[in-house]
């Protein structure tokens, strides 16, 4: 099974984001964060992170962090979620 760096939503579908190349996938976020493992993390309404594969985290003064993943894709969480990402990051 290929891994999964990231899930991003894309209007009906869920767009999974691989080491090489992306996969749409007809689900909805809400449903795939359910059956994921803990090492995924909700960033945003959008997105949904593989805690495995961050590069980097920088806090961005506004209750935002700017994420970046192993494949060189930037992710900016929403402040709705930092509670959450300082948790599971802890």
């Amino acid at each position: 099974m290929p891994i999964r760096i990231y899930i991003e939503a894309n209007t009906i579908y869920a767009g999974l984001h691989l080491k090489k190349g992306m996969v749409l996938y007809r689900a909805t976020l809400n449903l795939l964060e359910q059956q994921l493992p803990p090492n995924f993390m909700r960033v945003h309404r959008s997105f949904i992170l593989n805690c495995d594969y961050i590069k980097s985290l920088k806090y961005l003064n506004n209750s935002t962090y700017q994420i970046t993943m192993i494949n060189e894709d930037v992710v900016i969480s929403s402040r709705r979620y930092k509670d959450g990402i300082t948790k599971h990051l802890a």
